[in-house]
């Protein structure tokens, strides 16, 4: 009886704790979706000099802020992308611009808007793909931002932010977007 008694609590514990495991399951499920889609990005942007840069070489995704990321870059393929291997790794609000010199991709997920564009300002022209989260993405100067909406990810695209950076998003990437920000010719 003794042990029917605690199995009955183990299992009421569980069942208490279920929903939080359920929506602990869903950030990551989440995390993880939205990992596929930055790796993904690289399949369609071109980077200034590209051409002439040895196939070896890694890209390189930076995340600045909070990361759920890179330990999930760490299990994508070794051969990683365009015969290219993939690599990952944080770096902090307090680093140098010169730091963000070997990034192909900087996620950006800074507590406050005011600090992104102070960083956003400092790395202005650079050839790096930014990528944030913003809920409200219209005033930033991320060239992409991924967003959840209603149970659908999505991203949006900064063709202007883009174009001062001399990055090329291909147009099947631009077709996909859900929304398009861009000055024109």
């Amino acid at each position: 009886m003794k042990r029917l008694a605690t199995l009955f609590i183990h299992c009421s514990a569980l069942l208490l704790l279920l929903p939080a495991l359920v929506k602990a399951d869903n950030a990551m499920d989440e995390t993880a979706l939205k990992a596929s889609f930055i790796t993904s990005f690289i399949g369609y942007t071109f980077w200034p000099n590209e051409s002439q840069i040895e196939n070896k070489e890694p890209f390189e995704i930076c995340v600045i802020g909070d990361d759920p990321y890179t330990e999930i870059f760490g299990f994508f393929p070794k051969e990683g992308i365009r015969k290219r291997p993939l690599k990952s790794r944080k770096i902090s609000e307090n680093d140098s611009s010169e730091t963000y010199a070997s990034c192909h991709i900087l996620v950006i997920r800074l507590a406050t808007k005011k600090k992104t564009e102070t960083l956003l300002q400092s790395i202005e022209g650079l050839p790096i793909l930014t990528i944030s989260e913003f809920s409200n993405y219209s005033k930033q100067k991320t060239m992409i931002n991924l967003s959840l909406r209603n149970d659908k990810m999505v991203f949006s695209v900064n063709r202007d932010a883009s174009s001062v950076a001399g990055i090329v998003l291909r147009s099947k990437l631009l077709r996909s977007a859900h929304k398009i920000i861009w000055s024109g010719p």
